[in-house]
């Protein structure tokens, strides 16, 4: 297992003339993700490995398809409560939350996919709401005139996960300027 897991990360941390095509560093974020969801100890070896921050780097400068695979990668090692902090360290709520910006709906939901689940640890919650923004392409996820390409329930589970937060996150999220763009948002939502 040892070997397999260090020959797959080898492919992914490969960054000269001989680097790894896009569908090689696909399927490796695949096949080390399959890994890591059978035994919560392959996940925590992988992590000392820096399969996470592997992850994280290339969900911010990977190809399209690179992203796509580290961001599903992500979300379904995030069931890990163990990896939850492990994940956040390594700023990918940051780069999940651009990925809702993306024209590509597979990337929407990869990033919302992820976001529901992360966002379950009181620290991702912190981290995410730093940025109203986020806050801001979850809600218009959920707008109805948008492309119905994207399940609905994710982004909504994300915003309740996000919402579950203690009552100082609520506050905030319930302060003026927030407050203001959210509820236009939702204005037209309800138009």
């Amino acid at each position: 297992k040892k070997g397999g897991i260090r020959c797959l990360m080898k492919l992914l941390k490969q960054k000269d003339s001989s680097c790894p095509s896009i569908k090689a560093q696909g399927a490796a974020i695949r096949a080390l993700t399959s890994l890591a969801i059978t035994s919560a100890a392959i996940a925590k070896e992988m992590v000392s490995e820096g399969y996470v921050r592997e992850l994280a780097k290339l969900l911010e400068v990977g190809s399209s398809d690179v992203r796509l695979a580290s961001a599903l990668a992500i979300g379904s090692l995030s069931s890990y409560i163990d990896l939850k902090k492990e994940l956040c360290e390594t700023g990918c709520i940051t780069s999940l939350t651009n990925m809702l910006e993306s024209k590509e709906a597979s990337h929407h939901e990869a990033a919302t996919q992820a976001l529901s689940t992360l966002l379950l640890a009181n620290r991702n919650r912190k981290e995410f709401g730093t940025d109203e923004r986020g806050i801001l392409r979850l809600v218009r996820l959920i707008d109805p005139r948008r492309s119905s390409l994207v399940a609905k329930r994710l982004p909504m589970s994300a915003l309740l996960a996000f919402l579950s937060a203690t009552s100082a996150h609520r506050k905030r999220i319930m302060s003026g300027s927030f407050l203001s763009s959210t509820s236009t948002q939702l204005e037209k939502l309800a138009g």
